[in-house]
């Protein structure tokens, strides 16, 4: 059985002044709003946005949280951060001592650009299409 796969990642990133910014992305939403060309080619840092699921400057606490056409955002309740497909209805969680759900996989990377960077792939469906989630910290 083909599944689609639902990927959500974290990055945490430190801007130009040294300030430290962490996020959740939709990577398939981003992928379809904007060309990702410099960010596969090198020229441009993968950074999480305003916009993204998730955003977080550790420097003036500015803080969002935004549902995308693939994930509901849900900040209530003592499990934290969580997100909800919008397709299978399954919950996402992003504690790393906990589960990350249902037909879910977490995947660490490592690399020099970020502090920190993490892969979550959610499979839903039956046909093959992709869509992303990712999270990054940078230094």
């Amino acid at each position: 059985m083909v599944q689609r796969g639902f990927k959500r990642r974290r990055l945490s990133v430190a801007v130009a002044v040294g300030q430290e910014v962490s996020g959740y992305i939709d990577y398939g939403c981003r992928l379809k709003s904007e060309s990702f060309e410099g960010y596969f080619e090198g020229r441009k840092r993968l950074m999480p946005k305003l916009a993204d699921l998730s955003y977080l400057n550790w420097e003036t606490l500015t803080c969002t949280s935004n549902a995308s056409s693939n994930f509901q955002v849900l900040t209530e309740g003592e499990n934290g951060l969580l997100f909800k497909n919008k397709r299978d209805r399954k919950i996402i969680s992003v504690d790393p001592t906990a589960s990350p759900g249902d037909n879910t996989t977490r995947t660490e990377l490592t690399c020099d650009e970020y502090l920190q960077v993490g892969s979550k792939l959610h499979a839903v469906g039956q046909h093959p299409r992709a869509a992303a989630m990712q999270s990054i910290c940078l230094p």
